[in-house]
């Protein structure tokens, strides 16, 4: 789940749970989503957390998709690994396993999740949770072992277990092991191998790894002062790994992964500028959401991006980049917007539309005084939201796609492609529109041409660093943000289906004070003729709520005051012209008109909760935050 539906919803039920069981709960869901196909792209949907090429990790043969690894103890029966998968991390460590099965007492802590250190879960119950988990995409799976005396007979049993469903070991060994066997062990075929050491052993400028023994890397932890170390969330943990991870890094071979105390972006930008090549998050996941790393992602692409690319001009011509197209789509809709506004308000019918309906526009009056009111009060309504979605489609081409975002391409595709499909809601109510058809033809060109057109390279990535209390009421603004797209695209479907079937609601009639039978008496083409402008402004809505869902899940950061003016902007002036032009025709209805309120309060309360969180100044590209 998303950052924002964790810190505002889920994050302060579960924590009225115990830990086991909140982890249980959380986690199962989790693994029966990421075990079904459409899970699986549900939570890529939601998350948008595939980490970029700039953020992978190659050292000698090993190659990881992210500098980032959850920690065993996470989801400690290893249910929802495959979900796991999909949040951006590039390995993902399952256990503790130990020679004999142990109670695991994890509980909560004011900081965060705290994990004993000696704890160890049943071998046949992980394998068994791996072996429901298969999909991993190219994200690397180990098994921590606990090896707690020197007759290795045990592990080698439990590695036997293991091996076929994971990528390899690491090695958390809590007492003087007999050299030769641990070498046997290493010389089987078990893949990655890591040793565990605390920082402060670590840190002895006597320690080096045991004898001749060949590990692929070691995993620097913090101290282990007590039976519950494992977890501690505080600076003085963040900064003793530092300090460590910065003496011993390029003075022995092999992977360093730093593990402890990790809650935000900016602990893991620390210890992978102090040296570590990967850095290890454990209960930093359960405090901070699932968002965390995307968050660390984000800032260590931004500083491996190379500084020489900032002044290399894009020498490929703009209308074959996908943001020429977006751009020249949302200024063909808003000047579009502009005629049918002007036009609804004014004349309301056009020539084609009177020789459909084989009347004059001074005849259609005489049927009905209040007709032509609430026609206009449908294309107005109509107008609004195209003024709404073309500059929202030219913001999102000119400063999304044109600086690389791939969100914002998606957002606008996926839009125009919804809003190109409702066209043939006609087939529903029977009224073919040339002049709406010849447009949709046009548009449709700009669309494919778009999709065909490439998306320039990245070349701003900002991110934020801190899980600050401006962060924290964002979250809550991006909730509601997500659910005012959902709710404008499931009124985008019912508005459709009305035009598409029975054309009025029983407000409509009583503003009229007719039935749709006397209308359909005084001409049987009335009814098809109101039917496509609501079929129309239903699909207008549609391809709108789609553009501010996605754009609301995927677009959502610390620094972007572009995206919030264009969200607060665009919003504000369809629910204006909404509500403007039902009280200009008397169209007064409290429940007609509700929830044009409600999302206009909806859209503004989201925006001031934010407001301050995006208007900071993003950190970019910054060589110096974790160039790795």
């Amino acid at each position: 789940m998303p950052d924002w539906t964790y810190q505002t919803v889920f994050r302060p039920l579960l924590r009225q749970l115990p830990y086991t069981a909140a982890q249980k709960i959380a986690f199962g869901v989790m693994g029966r989503l990421g075990r079904l196909p459409a899970g699986r792209t549900i939570i890529r949907l939601m998350g948008h957390a595939r980490p970029t090429n700039e953020v992978r990790v190659t050292h000698g043969d090993l190659n990881f998709i992210s500098p980032i690894v959850l920690g065993c103890g996470v989801d400690l029966s290893g249910q929802a690994v495959s979900a796991l998968s999909l949040f951006g991390f590039g390995m993902i460590e399952v256990g503790p396993v130990g020679e004999e099965t142990g109670f695991v007492a994890t509980k909560w802590d004011e900081a965060g999740v705290l994990m004993p250190v000696g704890a160890s879960c049943a071998v046949q119950d992980l394998c068994d949770a791996l072996a429901r988990n298969p999909v991993r995409g190219d994200v690397q799976v180990i098994a921590r072992l606990v090896v707690e005396s020197q007759d290795h007979g045990g592990l080698t049993s439990v590695i036997d277990k293991l091996r076929r469903f994971v990528d390899g070991f690491s090695f958390d060994v809590r007492t003087e092991c007999s050299q030769e066997q641990f070498a046997a062990l290493l010389m089987r075929d078990i893949g990655l191998s890591f040793l565990i050491v605390d920082s402060q052993q670590a840190d002895d400028p006597q320690w080096d790894l045991p004898g001749e023994l060949s590990f692929d890397g070691i995993i620097v932890e913090s101290d282990r002062t007590d039976d519950l170390a494992r977890g501690r969330l505080c600076a003085d943990v963040v900064q003793k790994i530092e300090q460590v991870v910065a003496r011993i890094s390029g003075q022995r071979e092999g992977l360093v992964i730093a593990a402890g105390g990790i809650r935000q972006p900016e602990d893991a930008l620390r210890v992978l500028n102090a040296g570590a090549d990967l850095v290890m998050v454990d209960s930093g996941f359960a405090e901070a959401g699932p968002g965390l790393p995307k968050r660390i992602n984000s800032a260590v692409q931004a500083a491996r991006l190379s500084v020489a690319a900032d002044g290399d001009p894009d020498e490929i011509p703009a209308p074959q980049r996908s943001w020429f197209w977006s751009v020249l789509l949302g200024m063909s809709l808003f000047l579009g917007g502009v005629a049918a506004f002007f036009l609804g308000w004014t004349r309301v019918v056009l020539p084609y539309d009177e020789e459909f309906l084989g009347m004059l526009r001074e005849e259609i009056c005489g049927l009905n005084d209040r007709l032509l009111p609430f026609m206009s009060h449908d294309r107005v309504t109509l107008a609004g939201t195209m003024l709404a979605l073309g500059p929202l489609y030219v913001s999102l081409g000119w400063f999304g796609e044109r600086h690389g975002m791939h969100w914002a391409r998606v957002a606008v595709l996926a839009s125009s492609f919804v809003g190109f499909l409702s066209f043939f809601l006609f087939l529903g109510f029977g009224y073919f529109d040339p002049f709406h058809a010849f447009i949709a033809a046009v548009l449709f060109q700009f669309m494919l041409l778009g999709l065909r057109s490439s998306l320039p390279p990245v070349d701003v990535v900002e991110f934020d660093v801190q899980n600050s209390s401006a962060w924290r009421r964002a979250m809550w603004g991006q909730l509601l943000m997500v659910l005012h797209g959902g709710a404008v695209l499931v009124a985008g479907i019912v508005i459709s289906s009305f035009g598409a079937t029975t054309v009025f609601v029983a407000e409509d009639l009583e503003f009229m004070r007719t039935t749709r039978e006397a209308l359909l008496i005084a001409n049987a083409r009335l009814v098809p003729l109101v039917a496509h402008d609501r079929a129309s402004f239903g699909g207008m809505l549609m391809s709108t709520g789609v553009c501010v869902l996605l754009t609301s899940l995927w677009g959502w950061q610390r620094g972007r005051r572009w995206l919030w003016w264009t969200l607060i902007g665009t919003g504000t002036t369809a629910y204006a012209t909404t509500i403007a032009v039902h009280w200009w025709v008397g169209y007064t209805h409290l429940l007609h008109l509700l929830p044009a309120y409600g999302g206009l309060l909806f859209l503004w309360l989201a925006m001031l909760l934010s407001r301050q969180w995006m208007f900071e100044e993003a950190t970019t590209r910054a060589a110096e935050n974790g160039s790795g």
